[in-house]
């Protein structure tokens, strides 16, 4: 478990002037189980805060409900009053409403938002008001919401006395949409309901989707990163909708979300079938660029049919030509992947 994590998670689905939304209180929720899940964030559950709205919408913006309060109050509550470190790790998902006041600026806007009255939590004040304190080691911002270019003031969760260590911070941002961009919620048929596509690939990757885990069976900011933005449009063309997600800069590639045992590492089929002019040869795989060898054996016989782990591209020589072969797992066909030898 990891006891020095936290995580304040909020879905917005009803609001008191905007439209409804479908799937941001669902997405949360899924986000959610991920934390606490022992195989995923391996967070307790006293240090994860889900803030959703409710079933009806109240009927006026003094009632509604996520409102900026309810996150100052979820930071309070794990003392971030106190000016002093809390823990290692924040995790700061939301799934509702947003727009874009600037291109490296979005406004989350809260339950009692409306037009003109943009009522929110701004991701650059928050990241600016975790910096100053350095309450958490990391902090991890995922937002799932559109940026349309609209004017609003962002605005950031208080406190009496904001004197902070001046720790260093290392901060990752993950966005479902580039500035301007909007953010989609499609009927997903596998699961019977609409989705957001960024909760949808970045649960995919947390979960160990190929491509989303280092060599060593890590997945990190890096690999995360790699993995999400062509998901995100991969999905968005599947579902007929534009979206594109922000690509993140993270601070420090290193942030590692989840280490997989071996058993847990996603994997793939290879079958190498050796023609007339490969028999008399051997044949060699290797792990991308590394020098050592994986796996090698005569070409002559039938087909060479091993299962690997898909967190790496490999190289397949023939040694006697000296001719090589790269077989990257993402473009295996089913978790097949065939080698035809000349």
């Amino acid at each position: 478990m990891n006891a020095d994590h936290y995580a304040i998670v909020v879905g917005i689905d009803a609001y008191v002037g905007l439209k409804p939304l479908q799937a941001a209180k669902t997405d949360a929720t899924t986000f959610a189980e991920w934390l606490l899940d022992p195989d995923g964030g391996g967070l307790p559950e006293e240090n994860v805060r889900l803030i959703l709205s409710p079933e009806t919408p109240a009927v006026d913006r003094i009632r509604a409900r996520p409102a900026r309060e309810d996150v100052e109050i979820a930071l309070r509550d794990f003392g971030a009053s106190e000016n002093k470190r809390v823990g290692a790790r924040l995790y700061f998902y939301f799934a509702g409403h947003g727009i874009g006041p600037e291109f490296d600026e979005v406004a989350m806007l809260m339950a009692n938002a409306a037009d003109r009255s943009w009522y929110n939590i701004g991701l650059r004040p928050c990241l600016q008001l975790l910096h100053d304190k350095a309450l958490f080691d990391e902090a991890v911002f995922v937002l799932d919401c559109c940026r349309e270019a609209k004017t609003a003031r962002p605005y950031r969760p208080e406190f009496e006395n904001d004197v902070g260590s001046g720790a260093a911070v290392n901060d990752f941002v993950v966005l479902a949409s580039v500035y301007k961009g909007l953010a989609h919620e499609p009927f997903d048929e596998a699961v019977s309901r609409r989705r957001g596509l960024l909760t949808q690939a970045l649960i995919e990757a947390l979960q160990g989707a190929p491509g989303a885990v280092d060599p060593s069976g890590n997945i990190t900011s890096a690999t995360l990163a790699e993995y999400v933005v062509p998901r995100v449009s991969a999905l968005a063309d599947k579902a007929v909708v534009d979206q594109q997600a922000d690509p993140p800069r993270p601070a420090n590639p290193a942030i590692i979300f989840r280490k997989l045992a071996p058993e847990q590492l996603p994997s793939f089929t290879l079958t190498i079938s050796p023609g007339q002019k490969t028999q008399t040869s051997a044949l060699v795989i290797k792990r991308g660029s590394e020098p050592g060898i994986l796996h090698s054996r005569p070409a002559s016989g039938s087909d060479w049919v091993l299962t690997l782990p898909a967190n790496s591209r490999y190289k397949l020589e023939i040694v006697s030509s000296g001719q090589f072969y790269v077989v990257d797992p993402l473009l295996s066909v089913n978790g097949a992947y065939d080698v035809p030898l000349p």
